[in-house]
């Protein structure tokens, strides 16, 4: 038994039917310290042998420390490994990056040598909504400029459960707030560049109203859903990450409430879906497979357990 996922294909490239999603760092080529792991250097191996396509972690504008920091050993805990009730992890990793300039240089350098990776960017709302449209718009010209040809599809992520300023971590007022900054910066995406292939990375917060909407503005294609803020999957339970916030769940315990948004989001629109958050084996691929996924992405399960990554990479 296999399952039967098309893919993605536009008239400008191609999203394979499995995806490998912010895991494999800023250009896709492997990140630190995991790169120490030859089980995670062969996922890397894997990933460009079959042509994979690969979801880069996210980018800001301009260069941000978050509460990981590489060169620091102590702040790799804020991202951990849920052992109950299934395996999972719970990150507040806080969109560190060195910025658009740079990630867009290494994302070139990456392609030209055959790694089939997409960029991501977070546009900054907490900036203002003419700020963080302004800066969207002149990174997809730092993109175009850096990648050429090569740059062809941009993932946007209006999700982030570990920015304190997002609006996923507060009150359905800010919610809707996101929602309406969202909308504009899309919108003036299109506007710009209308044969910019573009994916919306989405929030389990954020209702399925959002996503028909931004299907209407033309967005090519929807991927869903980040990690689960912890005290959603875990209400009675305090976080070991709570001095960070709480962090987003991710993997085997994220996995129903993933499964459960993206049913319901699959029968309300007709854009091409990648779906994802939970899957730890073949049988949650085959599930989103089963359920309309176009494509099915992975990320934890290559931290967690190195085998069944490959496993169900080669089964789809």
């Amino acid at each position: 038994m296999s399952a039967n996922l098309p893919g993605i294909r536009f008239m400008t490239g191609v999203i394979s039917p499995i995806t490998i999603s912010t895991i494999l760092g800023h250009n896709g080529s492997g990140a630190y310290p995991m790169m120490l792991s030859s089980d995670y250097r062969q996922i890397v191996k894997e990933a460009k042998k079959r042509k994979l396509t690969i979801l880069a972690k996210s980018s800001t504008y301009n260069e941000k420390v978050g509460n990981y920091k590489t060169w620091n050993p102590f702040s790799w805990r804020c991202i951990r490994i849920i052992k109950d009730p299934s395996l999972g992890l719970v990150n507040a990793y806080g969109l560190t990056n060195k910025g658009v300039k740079y990630h867009a240089k290494k994302i070139a350098k990456a392609r030209q040598l055959g790694v089939k990776v997409i960029p991501n960017f977070y546009p900054e709302f907490s900036k203002g909504t003419e700020i963080a449209i302004k800066e969207t718009l002149d990174a997809i010209s730092i993109y175009r400029l850096e990648l050429g040809d090569e740059f062809w599809a941009l993932e946007i992520s209006y999700s982030c459960p570990n920015d304190r300023s997002n609006a996923c971590l507060s009150s359905p007022v800010k919610i809707t707030e996101n929602m309406e900054q969202a909308i504009r910066c899309t919108k003036e995406i299109r506007a710009h560049d209308r044969k910019l292939v573009l994916i919306i990375k989405i929030s389990y917060e954020h209702p399925i109203e959002f996503i028909q909407e931004l299907e209407l503005i033309g967005v090519d294609a929807a991927h869903s859903i980040n990690s689960i803020r912890w005290e959603i999957v875990f209400p009675n339970i305090p976080s070991p990450l709570k001095k960070y916030g709480g962090g987003g769940v991710s993997g085997g315990p994220a996995f129903l409430f993933a499964f459960d948004y993206n049913e319901k989001l699959r029968k309300a629109v007709k854009l091409p879906l990648i779906m994802g958050c939970g899957v730890m084996s073949p049988f949650a691929a085959q599930a989103y497979a089963d359920i309309g996924a176009d494509s099915v992405s992975i990320c934890s399960v290559i931290r967690i357990n190195p085998s069944n990554a490959l496993e169900i990479i080669r089964y789809l």
